[in-house]
């Protein structure tokens, strides 16, 4: 998925480097979704801390 652009590396548990340089050459080429603009972009690890704030928010814990 990574050497198609379909996913990011997440570094904090990376066990195999050779992930990394994958990512590079996806990121190059502009695969997947790296064909779209910077902005438009978002980490996996960014959209669940921002679905968990929103849900903090809806059920906030007594």
């Amino acid at each position: 998925m990574v050497a198609e652009g379909h996913a990011w590396v997440y570094r904090q548990c990376l066990r195999d480097k050779e992930l990394l340089s994958l990512e590079v050459h996806a990121k190059d080429e502009k695969l997947g979704l790296w064909w779209l603009p910077p902005s438009e972009r978002q980490p996996p690890w960014e959209w669940c801390e921002g679905k968990r704030k929103k849900r903090h928010l809806i059920n906030p814990s007594p």
